[in-house]
């Protein structure tokens, strides 16, 4: 099958609906989910370094990436482009409509004299990672997510919300609870 089919193109406030089906999983949930990626898209539009890149297939739209030039970190000043939530329809993977989003990323990049392309997929996607690596580009950090709570729990783990020492078992914690039941 010929890859020509794939064209791209600026992300328009028409394409709202279809972005927040592609991208559901990745959004935050909403209770007008087309409004809000109207809203992104005209952000994105009026931001220097943010792109949102649109591909279709035979004229049926097949998936999209979100671009965005930042510093590589806050310690070096060259800039990368990040491939952010690339991602095609199921029913028209393997037809290059990915590989043409990742073409929009490097060839941005180039026009704008930028060195290097980063591209994050989500943690359990076999086939992003794949693919990824199918075009050369190799693992750089892991990044880790957790609830603030979560967290805090097991930073502090000897300190209970009061900034009483935590009991050593539960037998221990129990019993400082009934203890201070009857202090109060």
């Amino acid at each position: 099958m010929s890859r020509t089919a794939v064209t791209l193109r600026e992300a328009s406030v028409e394409d709202a609906e279809a972005l927040a089906e592609l991208w559901a999983e990745q959004v935050q949930r909403s209770m007008a989910p087309v409004d809000d990626m109207r809203l992104l898209i005209k952000q994105v539009a009026t931001v220097d370094g943010d792109r949102i890149v649109v591909a279709e297939f035979d004229g049926v739209f097949a998936g999209a990436v979100f671009l965005r030039i930042e510093q590589r970190s806050p310690f070096e000043q060259e800039l990368a482009v990040n491939v952010l939530f690339p991602c095609v329809v199921p029913a028209l993977r393997r037809h290059g409509v990915g590989r043409a989003l990742v073409e929009a990323a490097v060839q941005w990049a180039e026009n704008r004299g930028i060195t290097q392309i980063r591209a994050a997929s989500t943690s359990n996607s076999r086939l992003a990672h794949r693919f990824l690596a199918r075009l050369g580009l190799g693992p750089l950090a892991v990044q880790r997510v957790g609830a603030t709570h979560l967290v805090r729990s097991r930073v502090s783990p000897g300190r209970m919300s009061g900034g009483q020492p935590m009991p050593r078992s539960m037998g221990a914690l129990l019993a400082q609870r009934r203890r201070q039941r009857e202090g109060t």
